[in-house]
């Protein structure tokens, strides 16, 4: 089973080599299966093949649906003898809790789209131990789409995970208010959106007043970092001043742009981005710069930033996302 990539179609091997084609609710299609569990998708029907004796055993839903008296005229819907109940879930969901369900290696799940229609059917067929292993997952899978992560930890009430999720979510560009387009905002209450949107504003001006502010600050811990290749190898005094002077440049641009980009992303990602930091050292230094930039100042550069995105760090873990879930 963990040879399977789960999408709403065709599961196929993971051999890169294979071109062999399972059948779409492949590997529940033994014909001694006593049940059929029937989902849909934009490709039409998905039947699952199962066992009521497993699904009992993993899910009081089942336990409770099997062991229910049934009336002899009751016209259930049959396939090759076989009960079919309809399920609402899609064949991705039903697929994922089957494997979770059945003796096997678990699936694997690599986003949160995934998860979230999964964890949708653990709580409603009540299999406790899966909707668990799915709260663990969520923590590794947060990072790569934090807005959606918010959106699953409000609408299960995972406080911890919600807060966490509000603050991986600083790295995206969410205010002013608008449209979130994630089907699980949806569900989630507008009050809580709004929470989230005055968190991200919150910390947006706290991140901006901490790069503007404090300037003799800044400059201290900036040169605190000194260029060993001034100090330490014979440069004249001129010398000397000339990196300091053309290092205060740099820090002034650095910490002005670097405000501008912390009014949309107000995270500490933001200061250490790449792009931000190339963009200040070109405009800040001298291509003909007598001190060697990338052998003796570069190191003073990135210890500055980290030093700056720690106290940013700091700041904002200061700032309560107060989301009353």
């Amino acid at each position: 089973m963990s040879d399977l990539h789960v999408d709403d179609s065709v599961s196929i091997l993971s051999d890169p080599e294979s071109t062999v084609e399972l059948h779409p609710a492949y590997p529940f299609i033994d014909d001694d299966a006593d049940v059929i569990l029937r989902t849909t998708s934009s490709d039409g029907v998905v039947d699952f093949k199962v066992h009521k004796i497993i699904l009992s055993k993993a899910s009081p839903f089942f336990s409770g649906m099997f062991t229910l008296p049934q009336s002899p005229n009751a016209g259930q819907e049959c396939l090759d003898g076989k009960p079919i109940i309809d399920c609402v879930e899609t064949p991705t969901a039903m697929r994922l809790l089957l494997l979770y369900i059945y003796p096997g290696e678990d699936p694997t799940i690599t986003n949160l789209v995934d998860l979230s229609v999964l964890l949708d059917a653990a709580i409603k067929f009540e299999i406790e131990y899966v909707a668990a292993k799915a709260r663990q997952l969520w923590t590794a899978l947060v990072p790569e789409d934090p807005l959606r992560g918010f959106a699953i930890a409000c609408l299960r009430r995972w406080d911890r995970e919600a807060c966490a999720a509000a603050r991986v979510a600083l790295r995206e560009d969410i205010w002013p208010l608008q449209p979130i387009p994630i089907p699980e905002y949806e569900r989630v209450s507008g009050n809580t959106i709004l929470r989230l949107q005055r968190y991200h504003a919150a910390c947006a001006v706290a991140a901006r007043n901490l790069a503007l502010s404090n300037r003799e600050q800044w400059l201290h811990a900036l040169h605190s970092e000194q260029c060993e290749h001034c100090s330490n190898h014979g440069s004249k005094h001129v010398d000397s001043t000339r990196t300091a002077l053309m290092m205060s440049n740099w820090m002034t641009k650095y910490l002005n742009i670097v405000a501008e980009e912390l009014t949309l992303r107000p995270s500490p990602a933001t200061a250490v981005n790449p792009a931000v930091i190339s963009r200040t050292i070109k405009e800040a230094f001298d291509p003909g710069f007598q001190c060697d930039l990338t052998s003796y100042n570069i190191d003073m550069l990135n210890r500055f930033v980290k030093h700056f995105s720690q106290k940013l760090e700091i700041v904002l873990c200061s700032i309560d996302p107060e989301l009353e879930l």
